[in-house]
């Protein structure tokens, strides 16, 4: 996941594993810039532009989300006193859904 933009997709793209894919979803550093597609091809990556809607489009969201009662699927929830083992939990890649932080 890349936020900065122009800036540091470079570095993203070193920090990516090969065959791996990026997705751009912030343009924090402006919205054009070199790209580096010697290292793209060389690491065989794919990058990913995704458009996360503007403040109209997030209402219609919500709303759609409310009519059809839609909900997260919650794998597990911890008290906020567990957090060291809330984060192992969910950094182990166990859980189907949200892992919550009661506080």
């Amino acid at each position: 996941m890349d936020v900065g933009g122009p800036a540091t997709l470079p570095q993203s793209i070193q920090a990516v594993r090969v065959g791996g894919l990026i997705s751009v979803i912030g343009v924090l550093s402006g919205l054009a810039g070199e790209i580096p597609t010697g290292s793209i091809n060389m690491k065989q990556i794919r990058l990913h532009g995704v458009l996360v809607g503007n403040h109209q489009q997030q209402r219609g969201m919500v709303r759609a989300i409310e009519t059809t009662g839609l909900r997260p699927v919650i794998d597990r929830r911890f008290p906020l006193e567990e957090l060291s083992k809330a984060l192992r939990y969910f950094t182990s890649g166990a859980h189907m859904g949200k892992v919550v932080i009661d506080f």
